[in-house]
């Protein structure tokens, strides 16, 4: 399996892949791409809390190689 994670984007607030911030909601997005489907993990009050849900999808549906790189990434969240 050949997942590259990549570090923040330009185009990205939240400092995490997979989290948008939808302004009409006031709510911080989750989302996962696989095969390449879209898959809303839901909106939360925090970006942490929703780049934990994506984690979490991560684990799921990736397996816990891509989790591992995941946390490389972002050593401050555990």
């Amino acid at each position: 399996m050949n997942i590259n994670y990549k570090t923040k984007l330009k185009n990205n607030t939240s400092g995490y892949q997979g989290i948008d911030y939808m302004k009409k909601a006031k709510r911080w997005r989750a989302r996962i791409n696989i095969r390449g489907r879209s898959i809303n993990l839901g909106g939360y009050s925090t970006a942490e809390a929703a780049f934990e849900a994506y984690c979490f999808a991560v684990l799921k549906y990736n397996g816990l190689e891509a989790y591992e790189q995941i946390q490389k990434m972002h050593p401050h969240f555990k």
